[in-house]
């Protein structure tokens, strides 16, 4: 079973390593990318938002993922009122595991945000677009 939660202080340097790998092993950027030294940074990420990881039984780490409330310094494209995820990966070793959830990489993060008790409607709408190979984009709008 996959356990999708806050990630821990002492599990922050290791989340860092998971997304930097993660995007290195998708090819995402160069390997010399200074981008990377940002994906690291999980602890900031902590700090500033809300950090989740997906661990299995034995609590190792699977995947992780960013959730920006209002207010948070690592929202990039929300307007004011609305959040935004942001440095999802899987590590490579997760993959095929359901970490990307029964349906959906957007159940999984549904599920998590009503796990973190955030009472709000949230009608999903799926943008059109693929940023990078795979990956679709979608949006969680509160009716606001």
């Amino acid at each position: 079973m996959i356990e999708l939660r806050r990630a821990r202080e002492d599990e922050w340097a290791a989340v860092g390593e998971l997304t930097a790998g993660a995007y290195l092993a998708d090819g995402a950027m160069p390997a010399d990318d200074p981008y990377y030294d940002v994906l690291r940074d999980a602890a900031s990420r902590a700090r500033e938002a809300d950090l989740w990881v997906a661990v299995d039984d034995a609590g190792v780490l699977l995947g992780t993922v960013t959730w920006c409330p209002p207010g948070s310094s690592y929202r990039e494209l929300a307007s004011p009122q609305e959040s935004e995820f942001r440095t999802l990966a899987v590590a490579p070793a997760g993959r095929g595991q359901g970490v990307e959830g029964r349906q959906s990489g957007l159940e999984s993060v549904t599920s998590g945000l009503a796990f973190a008790q955030i009472e709000e409607d949230l009608p999903l709408g799926v943008l059109h677009g693929r940023p990078t190979q795979g990956v679709d984009l979608a949006g969680l709008e509160t009716g606001q």
